[in-house]
């Protein structure tokens, strides 16, 4: 249990509205520094912009290099700079001391949230990060293990711990994100520092710092963004700074969140703006990104969201904007018609229910899965005098449930013949696998009027098992 005492100490400095607080915590004197735009007003809820300093470095300098003040003053946010505690290996300022250590600012920066929230009106949903260097290093910590009060973060000239450094050095566990997450990255091409290069570092085997590709890849893969980024040349303005830069930006992510990279072709371990590269201003780009998003993504989002929207129907979804043709009503029995729901798993458990099309499946939720929510418990005992002996159906990539309706039983090795080489796995109700690769069938005989778990490769048109 971190200890924590509250000493708000003001000082006047230049800006009318930044003061220095002092907060103990763990044991020791833990200063940072707070900006209030010149329109303050305590009766409304203003958002959070943390701004890290580089190792070694200091919150009363750094507010020159990265000065966001004139920022919050026409974008009314909260602007603060806290300082970095000494690294008793080295006695320089850090925010990632040196392993093996307990020292963990993420549990520091909560602390600040918490007091901001009692001395200030702070919008709790749109908190964000920014940092330079090691900085940049304690923002990605802050995106990875403190992402449930950070609604997106910025990084300048800094990597990304990969997870074996993250967990195996420090024990941190991998990075858990648990909401979509605007992240930007503003790396140089030229910087050699160990922490910040381009193409990441290892140690021998042992990954440490990811590449720009790599998170690049992890946040996008992570955000379900387009797999391509939409890529442009920022128009070089300042010719003699040595460097041009290329934004990359991966869009329609999960709630609109997006992933930006400003390339630094040329460029070191700078912070743009202020010094190295002078076509973009690093402070003005990191507030243009983040303040997109909250908590929930991006904020002017239009969020879709699928499901029934018919009142009168039994499965009425009051949350859903967009009706995905799901409603289902008592007593009509037209719309009683198995449709597998593409990526609908159901557990492989055998508790049985006969459904309305008079298929038994193999639990309610294998029904639900085949859009077939009107079924008694147990397993059919009247099986229809039609058996479906030409009906086509679409198995989509990765898991579908399907009944077996054909007018006799069939071994499973004939029944899936046809597409053998792009099933991975079947299963049934009990749990028994036909696994193609390893010529193993323990399914047995597929029976009429049960339901079958079957993972394919790829998707699989006009598809007729009975035949």
């Amino acid at each position: 249990m971190k200890r924590l005492l509250y000493l708000f100490l003001v000082f006047p400095l230049v800006f009318l509205g930044q003061d220095n607080h002092v907060l103990i915590f763990d044991g020791i004197n833990r200063e940072y520094l707070v900006y209030t735009p010149e329109s303050y007003d305590s009766s409304m809820d203003y958002p959070v912009l943390f701004n890290f300093h580089g190792g070694s470095g200091y919150a009363s300098d750094f507010i020159y290099t990265n000065d966001m003040r004139p920022i919050a003053d026409t974008a009314n946010f909260i602007a603060v700079y806290p300082q970095g505690a000494i690294d008793p290996d080295g006695g320089t300022t850090s925010w990632i001391h040196k392993a093996p250590t307990d020292h963990d600012d993420i549990y520091f920066v909560e602390a600040i949230i918490d007091a901001l929230s009692l001395d200030y009106s702070i919008d709790q949903n749109r908190i964000y990060a920014c940092g330079y260097s090691e900085g940049a290093i304690l923002s990605y910590e802050l995106g990875c293990r403190l992402n449930d009060k950070i609604a997106a973060f910025a990084a300048v000239s800094g990597s990304m711990l990969d997870n074996y450094f993250r967990d195996d050095i420090y024990g941190w566990g991998p990075c858990s994100p648990v909401h979509p997450t605007g992240m930007m990255l503003i790396p140089g091409t030229a910087d050699q520092n160990p922490h910040s290069a381009y193409d990441g570092l290892s140690y021998g085997d042992m990954p440490l710092y990811m590449s720009a590709n790599d998170i690049t890849n992890y946040w996008s893969n992570y955000n379900n963004t387009d797999i391509n980024p939409v890529v442009t040349d920022v128009v070089n303005s300042a010719p003699n700074d040595g460097s041009t830069v290329e934004r990359k930006l991966w869009l329609n992510g999960d709630n609109c969140v997006s992933v930006q990279e400003l390339k630094v072709v040329n460029g070191d371990h700078d912070w743009p703006g202020s010094f190295g590269n002078m076509d973009i201003n690093a402070s003005q780009e990191i507030w243009n990104f983040v303040s997109q998003f909250n908590l929930e993504g991006q904020i002017e989002c239009n969020y879709i969201i699928a499901g029934c929207t018919d009142e009168s129907a039994l499965n009425y979804d009051f949350n859903a904007n967009q009706d995905d043709g799901s409603c289902y009503f008592e007593n009509n029995s037209d719309l009683c018609v198995a449709s597998p729901i593409e990526e609908c798993v159901s557990i492989a458990v055998w508790d049985p229910v006969c459904g309305c099309d008079g298929v038994t499946y193999s639990n309610s939720g294998d029904a639900a899965c085949n859009s077939i929510y009107d079924y008694t418990i147990g397993e059919c005992t009247n099986i229809s005098d039609n058996p479906c002996t030409s009906i086509s159906i679409l198995l989509s990539q990765g898991w579908n449930m399907i009944g077996f309706s054909c007018s006799e039983n069939t071994n499973a090795l004939n029944a899936f013949a046809a597409i053998q080489d792009k099933i991975i796995i079947a299963k049934d109700g009990a749990g028994n696998a036909y696994l193609p690769d390893w010529d193993f069938n323990g399914i047995g005989d597929l029976e009429r009027g049960y339901g079958y778990l079957i993972k394919v490769s790829e998707e699989i048109s006009n598809y007729n098992i009975c035949e």
